[in-house]
């Protein structure tokens, strides 16, 4: 159905015009919901053709957005734009004017963040607000250890400034506070689980 193979020419009973079929309006044809002599609601007409200036009736083509309008309604100009209904919107279709909706039920802002080992954490707002701080704070730290680092130019000699017990006592730092940080995560995690 790439191909277009029909076209259609339009009237108010006083001018008439040929539109551009696009996919939508083509499967409506097929279907059988557009046919001769049906009226149609037409919203935002914009007439293009090669030169400027030309009257209506001189116009060759328009791309137009249109619905089935009822058959006593009058023809020519409202002022008046109709509501387009969800289901009547087609995703190839052209510009809708206006929609009307109803929001029934407003849900609470929830954050959903995956982990390295794949684990997901559902956070709120406040949780979300929390974890934020936490995640400022590490990047914080690990910035003023990395100016550290930089100010002793390598790594190699920030740790030779340092004798083995220093450095076992750095390690075992390092360690209860993964281990802390690790069992904090875990026990949060049991409490959204559990909530």
């Amino acid at each position: 159905m790439s191909k277009i193979k029909y076209s259609l020419e339009l009237t108010d009973s006083w001018y008439k015009i040929r539109a551009i079929i696009d996919q939508p309006l083509q499967r409506a044809i097929l279907k059988s919901k557009i046919r001769i002599g049906y009226k149609l609601e037409i919203c935002g007409v914009k007439i293009e053709c090669k030169s400027t200036g030309i009257s209506v009736l001189e116009a060759l083509s328009s791309k137009i957005r249109l619905k089935l309008s009822n058959w006593d309604a009058k023809l020519g100009i409202r002022k008046f734009h109709p509501y387009a209904l969800l289901r009547s919107l087609s995703s190839d279709g052209g510009f809708v004017h206006a929609i009307n909706i109803i929001i029934q039920r407003k849900y609470p802002l929830f954050f959903r963040e995956s982990m390295k080992d794949g684990t997901v954490v559902v956070r709120d707002v406040k949780n979300e607000e929390r974890a934020r701080k936490e995640q400022e704070l590490l990047i914080v730290t690990n910035f003023k250890v990395l100016l550290q680092v930089k100010n002793n130019l390598e790594a190699f000699e920030f740790s030779q400034n340092m004798n083995s017990k220093q450095i076992e006592r750095l390690h075992d730092y390092m360690q209860r506070k993964e281990q802390k940080k690790a069992s904090k995560m875990n026990q949060w995690i049991s409490e959204q689980l559990e909530s």
